[in-house]
């Protein structure tokens, strides 16, 4: 039997308590366990709450990269479907291929969102790379012997 209880009944205690200060006492203990019923109940109810604050959404690997604009050098394929990549050798399917149409079959710089898990790219701008044109100089020192 808890104390408050013997102390409200004043059945069990040796000592005599004055009529206020037993009832005094009782009330003290009833608001303890209310406060403590209030304390566990808002603890439960926010504890969902902060632990999630932790694990906000969080954008997976793919979407981080494809927000990011790179810029590559390659070949565009003959149906522009496609994109070889110059560094890797890589092959990169285009989302849009309407851009490279007109272009199909060049080397060119662009600029794209490119989705590495799929390895898709949706281009944003295509600039034509010229090409290098070699001459030979007559004055180099390769032609005088």
């Amino acid at each position: 039997m808890p104390l408050s209880s013997r102390i409200a009944d004043n059945k069990s205690s040796s000592w005599s308590i004055p009529g206020n200060a037993r009832k005094i006492l009782a009330k003290g203990a009833q608001m303890t366990k209310r406060s403590g019923t209030l304390l566990v109940v808002t603890v439960l109810t926010l504890l969902p709450a902060a632990a999630g604050a932790g694990q906000r959404d969080q954008p997976s690997n793919s979407e981080k990269s494809a927000k990011k604009i790179v810029t590559i050098s390659g070949v565009v394929t003959r149906d522009g479907k496609a994109f070889l990549c110059d560094r890797s050798n890589k092959i990169w399917t285009v989302s849009n291929p309407d851009v490279l149409r007109a272009i199909d079959g060049s080397h060119v710089l662009v600029h794209a969102r490119i989705d590495r898990e799929n390895g898709t790219m949706r281009v944003t701008s295509v600039e034509l790379v010229p090409e290098a044109t070699y001459h030979a100089r007559m004055d180099d020192a390769a032609f005088r012997r």
